[in-house]
């Protein structure tokens, strides 16, 4: 074969070859692993309902053992209302598997004084689903 053929089939597999690195990075970011699903940063995922069961009225130091740190927290502190916490892709949607791109929780101060922070009362998913206690 000579040079020239060669050339020509290594130009026929360059588009395959530039194409390979993108499918890579494109691959779903929930995998199975020793049977438990998990993100692309290997945390746990769980199943909307049974994160839901998890975290329900729950405190925070608990919730903090099960989950570890939020991704997000409130910056300044100055609602008085309820703290969010945000979870990034930690749910799933059964049987499709289709991840949330995130879940909040949210822990309401009580109402009366010295207005004290209660268990998490409510999970709220990326679509809007609520879920209360």
């Amino acid at each position: 074969m000579g040079t020239c053929a060669r050339l020509s089939s290594l130009l026929c597999l360059l588009p395959l070859l530039i194409s390979l690195p993108a499918c890579e990075s494109t691959r779903s970011p929930f995998r199975e692993t020793k049977g438990r699903a998990v993100n692309w940063q290997g945390k746990e995922r769980w199943a909307r309902r049974d994160f839901e069961k998890l975290v329900l009225g729950k405190t925070q130091e608990e919730i903090r053992k099960i989950l570890g740190d939020p991704d997000r927290v409130p910056d300044d502190g100055s609602d008085r209302v309820r703290i969010v916490w945000r979870y990034s892709e930690r749910t799933y949607t059964p049987p499709a598997r289709y991840g949330d791109l995130c879940v909040d929780i949210w822990f309401d101060y009580s109402q009366d004084p010295p207005y004290s922070l209660q268990p998490a009362s409510v999970v709220e998913h990326s679509d809007g689903t609520l879920r209360r206690k």
